[in-house]
C-alpha cells in the first residue's frame, strides 16, 4: 500500500506545469524543438508520379486529322465578325455570276437594258419675299375709340343719370356723384359734358390715373372737344406742371363769353408762373363778364395783392367775401391777407 501511494505521489510531481503557483518557482517555458526538415525523397516520387500522369492522359487524348487540300479547290472559311467600332460599309463580291440566283440576274439585265435617265436637277427651296417696312401699313396715329362706344346710346336715360350726378356733387356728395357719372357715360359714352366733369372730380380727389384715362378716351371719341383740353390742364396743374397747363390752354382758345371756365384755369397757371399782370387781367375780365362769381374775384384780389395793389385787392377781397361760396382754404387765406392789408403789412 505503501508503494501505491509512493508512486502515485512521484507522478503528481511529474505532471505539476513548471512555474505553477503551488510550488512557489517560476521558470521560463521549455522552447520548442525544430520541426524536422522536409522528406525529399518522398517529394521527388511525388513529382515523377504527377508527371507519368500527365502524359499518359496527353497520348489517350484524341488528335483531329490533318485534311490536305486539293489543287483548285476553295477553302470554306467561316466569317469574320469585325471588332465593335470599326464596322465599315463595303460592297459585298462573294456573289459570282454561277452563283446568281435568277431573280437578280433578271433584274440586273432589265436595268442595263433601260435607257438612262437624264439627270434631275437638284431640289431648290423657294425663297420667301423679303418683308421690308415699305409693305407694312402705316399704323393709324389716333387711338381706337373705346370699346363702349360701339354700344346702343341712351341719351335719354344718360341725361337723368348726368343731372343726379350734378346734384351729389352740389350737396357735397362726391361718392354719389362718381357712381352716377359713371352710370351716364355707361348709357352714353359721348356725353362729353359728363365726361369732363367726372374727370375733374378725379382730379379733385387726386385720382390723376384715372381722370387721364377718362381724358385720353374723350379724346378718341372727339378730338376737338374744348372740355377735354380743359380737362388735360387741370391734370397738368394736379401734378404741379402749371407750365404745360398754360401752354396747353394758350393754343387757340375760345373767347371768354363762350368759355370763361377755359380762362379762369389760364389765369390760374399764369398765378402759379408768377405772371401776375396776365392773371390780374384775365380776373379782372370774367368779373366784368361774371360780376357775381366769388372765384373771380378772389382771383383778382390774390394777384393784385401780388402787385402790392393793397387797396385794390381789398376791395376784390370783400367782393369775394360777400357772394360767398368760397373753399374753406382760399376763404381763410383772403381773411388773413385782409387783416394784414388792414393793418399795413
Amino acid at each position: 500500500m505503501s508503494l501505491i501511494n509512493r508512486m502515485l505521489r512521484d507522478l503528481n510531481a511529474r505532471e505539476r506545469p513548471p512555474g505553477d503557483a503551488l510550488s512557489g518557482i517560476t521558470v521560463p517555458s521549455p522552447q520548442p524543438l525544430d520541426p524536422p526538415g522536409p522528406n525529399w525523397s518522398r517529394l521527388a516520387l511525388l513529382l515523377v508520379l504527377v508527371a507519368a500522369f500527365t502524359l499518359t492522359i496527353w497520348l489517350l487524348l484524341p488528335r483531329p486529322a490533318r485534311q490536305a487540300s486539293a489543287p483548285g479547290s476553295v477553302t470554306a472559311s467561316a466569317p469574320t465578325t469585325p471588332a465593335p467600332g470599326s464596322f465599315k460599309y463595303q460592297l459585298d463580291t462573294t456573289l459570282s455570276p454561277v452563283t446568281t440566283p435568277p431573280q437578280l440576274r433578271k433584274r440586273a439585265e432589265a436595268r442595263r437594258d433601260r435607257p438612262a435617265e437624264p439627270p434631275q436637277a437638284p431640289l431648290r427651296l423657294r425663297a420667301e419675299p423679303a418683308v421690308t417696312t415699305a409693305s407694312i401699313p402705316d399704323t393709324p396715329t389716333r387711338p381706337p375709340p373705346p370699346a363702349a362706344a360701339t354700344r346702343p346710346r341712351d341719351a335719354k336715360a344718360a341725361a337723368a343719370r348726368y343731372a343726379e350726378a350734378r346734384a351729389a356733387r352740389a350737396r357735397g356728395d362726391e361718392g354719389a356723384a362718381a357712381i352716377a357719372y359713371a352710370a351716364a357715360l355707361e348709357l352714353d359714352p359721348q356725353l362729353h359734358a359728363a365726361r369732363e366733369d367726372f374727370g375733374t372730380l378725379r382730379v379733385r380727389q387726386g385720382r390723376m390715373q384715372e381722370a387721364e384715362s377718362l381724358m385720353k378716351d374723350g379724346l378718341a371719341l372727339d378730338p376737338d372737344w374744348v372740355g377735354y383740353r380743359r380737362l388735360a390742364a387741370r391734370i397738368e396743374l394736379g401734378r404741379n406742371n402749371a407750365a404745360a397747363a398754360a401752354s396747353m390752354l394758350e393754343r387757340n382758345p375760345p373767347t371768354a363769353e363762350t368759355d370763361p371756365e377755359y380762362h379762369g384755369l389760364l389765369a390760374s397757371a399764369y398765378q402759379r408762373l408768377e405772371r401776375h399782370n396776365d392773371a390780374a387781367r384775365i380776373y379782372g375780365g370774367l368779373t366784368r363778364l361774371q360780376p357775381n362769381e366769388s372765384h373771380w374775384w378772389a382771383g383778382y384780389g390774390l394777384s393784385r395783392d401780388a402787385l402790392g395793389d393793397a387797396p385794390g385787392a381789398l376791395a376784390a377781397y370783400s367782393q369775394a367775401r360777400s357772394l360767398g361760396g368760397l373753399d374753406t382754404l382760399v376763404l381763410d387765406h383772403i381773411n388773413r391777407r385782409t387783416a394784414a392789408l388792414t393793418a399795413g403789412e
